[in-house]
């Protein structure tokens, strides 16, 4: 799979696969603030439903997960990439032209809340196993440092322009730009000519061996889908680098959730913050995340993929220990805040570059899909957790308190690296 030039600004391919992402991102972002207003103003939702159609895109995660990444591995993943866009862009296009008709109801956002969900995660655990058949292992820190790059200035730009957008269109015509995004997606990918070697699906239900099939494959090869899903865990379960990384991230995003599920209640509750001022903070993390995209290969470069990360998760450790730290004037609390996001976005970033990175070159082609899907699910499954023991311990023993021992439990998945031969990598392993 030799590139078709060393530098990706030539990189044919990859550029196509880069404009479709930023393409989709620009929309959603511009459409983020359209669909919980569609709920809350157009339909009169309450409190219950807002928090059952958040809750139903995070179910279609877990849901789907695991089987996301044997389909990923089992077919080709181009056309993957291109039905997981032209599927969430009709049931986008779904909701203003139920809103059009006058029919469209609570339980519609529900579905499409599932089902793009669904494919959201299809299209990310495809996406994922894609790149490395575009790259070489050396290009995958700098392809997904441009990927978080467009990331993080959508969501600089997003939410403030999604607001204004829905106030000239309304929330639900809002919506369509989301689903134009999708469909020149799918355009960009179409677009791309570089070739797969992956198995495909038999009308059996089992995986027949492709026209060219992967150095890894039989001709009499066949496996349930159980099996698959079986290998990706066990692969990503059994490699001594992958394992520390998935029980790193897993505890991460355990205790992280600790902290987010309860930090906007306790902004305007114990805070006394306004809603603006939250927006301002909330506004930090788009420029973190472009900053840790930007400078995340020359400090890899210079320190190392064990130690960035490691250090990664230290400033995450620090970044959410302001939180519940958080007291005094207002503007000193709004400070606060703002440099807790700011370096919790950062850390996030260079560490998630690298995690990505580092497993993408480690897994061999014919796994990525799996290994990635696996990863995915028990993150997903922890955030799950999080937000449950987040909100008991806040009713038993009250907001500040349970953001301490989120915070405290930030520790763990730094301590996992740090004791993990992660800590002694200073460039990506072969697979």
């Amino acid at each position: 799979m030799p590139p078709q030039s060393k530098s990706l600004w030539r990189h044919q391919d990859f550029l196509k696969l880069w404009s479709a992402q930023a393409t989709s991102v620009f929309g959603s972002e511009l459409a983020s603030l359209a669909y919980p207003l569609t709920a809350i103003i157009v339909l009169q939702a309450t409190t219950f439903q807002i928090g059952f159609l958040q809750a139903s895109g995070t179910a279609a995660a877990a849901l789907v997960g695991l089987f996301a990444g044997v389909i990923a591995d089992r077919v080709r993943r181009k056309p993957l990439l291109i039905t997981a866009d032209l599927g969430r862009a009709l049931l986008a296009f779904s909701i203003p032209l139920a809103a059009f008709f006058g029919v469209l109801r609570i339980e519609q956002l529900y579905l499409v809340a599932f089902f793009s969900g669904a494919l959201s995660i299809l299209s990310m655990v495809a996406g994922a196993a894609f790149l490395p058949s575009l790259l070489e292992k050396e290009q995958l820190v700098e392809g997904n440092s441009k990927f978080g790059t467009t990331e993080s200035a959508a969501m600089i730009a997003g939410p403030s322009l999604s607001g204004a957008l829905v106030q000239i269109l309304t929330a639900p015509i809002a919506i369509v730009i989301d689903a134009v995004s999708f469909f020149v997606s799918a355009l960009f990918v179409w677009q791309i000519r570089a070739p797969e070697n992956v198995r495909s699906v038999g009308v059996s239900g089992r995986i027949a061996v492709a026209e060219n099939p992967p150095a890894h494959a039989d001709a009499s090869d066949t496996k349930s889908i159980w099996t698959e899903i079986g290998e990706g865990l066990r692969f990503v379960y059994g490699n001594e680098i992958l394992r520390p990384l998935a029980e790193s991230i897993a505890a991460y995003f355990l205790f992280r959730q600790i902290v987010l599920a309860l930090f906007t209640l306790y902004a305007i509750r114990e805070l006394h913050l306004e809603p603006f001022l939250l927006g301002v903070i909330f506004s930090a993390l788009g420029f973190g995340f472009l900053v840790g995209a930007l400078t995340v290969k020359l400090i890899t470069n210079r320190f190392g993929i064990g130690r960035t990360m490691i250090s990664a998760n230290l400033i995450n450790i620090f970044a959410l220990a302001l939180v519940p730290l958080a007291s005094g004037s207002t503007a000193f609390i709004v400070a606060l805040l703002i440099t807790s996001h700011f370096l919790h976005a950062f850390g996030v970033q260079v560490n998630g570059i690298n995690l990505m990175s580092l497993r993408q070159a480690i897994t061999p082609n014919h796994l990525q899909g799996r290994m990635t899907a696996s990863f995915r699910f028990v993150n997903v499954g922890m955030m799950m957790f999080g937000s449950l023991i987040a909100g008991a311990l806040g009713e038993l023993i009250g907001l500040r308190e349970t953001l301490v021992i989120g915070a405290v439990g930030m520790l763990v998945p730094f301590l996992r690296l740090l004791f993990s031969p992660v800590r002694h990598l200073n460039e990506q392993p072969s697979a």
